[in-house]
């Protein structure tokens, strides 16, 4: 029989072994002699550990091939639930959602398991961010699937967004509602910690995107930046509301969050563009959004002016109006220059770069969300015309 299966697997690009609890020798055999194991589960079945499957992975002779849990779903609605009880009694790899009557979730089951699945990482930018709703559409329209998300900053943001697997109208018009009518950079504060208060992020991140990050159809990660080890933190699992929060604490402009008992703060502080991150995923091929798009800042004076010679150019009609960028503003430009060159390192590792010309846009500015959108929109296109084909 080995012998025998071993000329299938020189034969055939995939074998599949279906395994069976009640045949412990072939059962053995098969997860032995495979590349990944894929355990199904039934979404409302009980959870726990099956005795099979504590004797199979036992640890005196566990299998080496990557674990994977697949998990069925009859019944859902807007949201899942209840995959955390799943993965805490296994040692996994990852897990996948299948929902019934979801056809893109069995495609892109097919795509990870051939190694052909798409991942899309986003990068932060603070309101360029919005680019990257265009480039999902532009996606989307080429018939580009997107099987595994991650983002830093704002790039997590709109990653989480996308891994509800809405169609992109329906993410963008959400993301509309967030930013420019929530208006999350609006809430300044005496600046003791930060100059912006942060609870209108938080409110607004608890309303559009609550629930675990394991629930996501869509697999998904974050990243932060921890203030005591210095080192980039990895959000796959857990709250999905404060890994955000953690991945958008711009240091100086929203207070730090709490991961742990450590502070954290803006994962693109670290990692601007987690390619790499994504590269360790079961993924064929990576499309990166970097968004560290600059232009020159030339200046009409010789040296800064005062607070208010700024303030009399804004206020009286025949005044020299100065060009001065926000407290808020300079600091996220300051922060930006640090990731350019780690971001477009990274971005020369993705299968398909986009890089959206968006050095002309604030970064606090909202109400220009449409335009941002499109210019990531066409960036992609354009993209994506010149060197990309959807996978089969």
């Amino acid at each position: 029989m080995v012998d025998w299966l071993a000329v299938k697997e020189d034969e055939h690009r995939f074998v599949m072994y279906v395994a069976d609890p009640a045949d412990g020798v072939f059962t053995d055999m098969a997860l032995h002699n495979a590349d990944l194991i894929l355990l199904v589960g039934q979404a409302g079945d009980d959870a726990a550990s099956r005795s099979w499957e504590r004797q199979a992975f036992d640890e005196t002779n566990a299998p080496v091939a990557r674990r994977a849990l697949v998990l069925w779903h009859e019944q859902h609605g807007d949201t899942l639930h209840g995959t955390a009880a799943w993965l805490a009694p296994r040692n996994l790899d990852f897990h996948l959602h299948v929902r019934s009557g979801i056809q893109g979730d069995l495609d892109r089951l097919a795509r990870i398991v051939a190694g052909r699945a798409v991942g899309l990482v986003l990068g932060g930018g603070a309101a360029r961010g919005f680019a990257h709703l265009g480039v999902y559409r532009a996606l989307y329209e080429s018939g580009t699937p997107v099987d595994w998300l991650g983002g830093a900053s704002i790039g997590a943001v709109m990653a989480a967004g996308m891994a509800t697997g809405l169609e992109p109208g329906i993410v963008i018009e959400r993301a509309r509602k967030a930013f420019v009518d929530g208006k999350p950079f609006g809430d300044v504060t005496v600046p003791i910690i930060s100059f912006l208060r942060g609870r209108r992020m938080e409110r607004l991140i608890d309303a559009h995107l609550p629930g675990e990050i394991e629930d996501l159809p869509v697999p998904f990660f974050c990243v932060s930046s921890n203030l005591g080890n210095g080192r980039v933190q990895v959000h796959d699992r857990g709250s999905l509301p404060r890994s955000l929060r953690a991945s958008v604490s711009l240091p100086g402009i929203f207070p730090p969050a709490v991961i742990n008992g450590q502070l954290s703060v803006d994962g693109g502080i670290l990692d601007n563009l987690p390619v790499d991150l994504m590269r360790a995923r079961p993924v064929g091929r990576v499309i990166a959004v970097d968004l560290s798009s600059r232009k020159d800042y030339t200046v009409n004076y010789d040296s800064v002016p005062s607070p208010w010679r700024v303030l009399a150019g804004r206020m009286l009609p025949l005044s020299t109006r100065y060009r001065v960028p926000s407290p808020v503003a300079l600091m996220l430009m300051a922060m930006s220059i640090g990731a350019i060159g780690s971001a477009r390192a990274a971005g020369a590792r993705a299968d398909l770069l986009v890089r959206p010309p968006v050095g002309g846009f604030s970064f606090t500015e909202v109400r220009n969300f449409d335009r941002v959108v499109e210019v990531g929109y066409r960036e992609a296109q354009k993209a994506i015309a010149e060197g990309w084909s959807p996978p089969g």
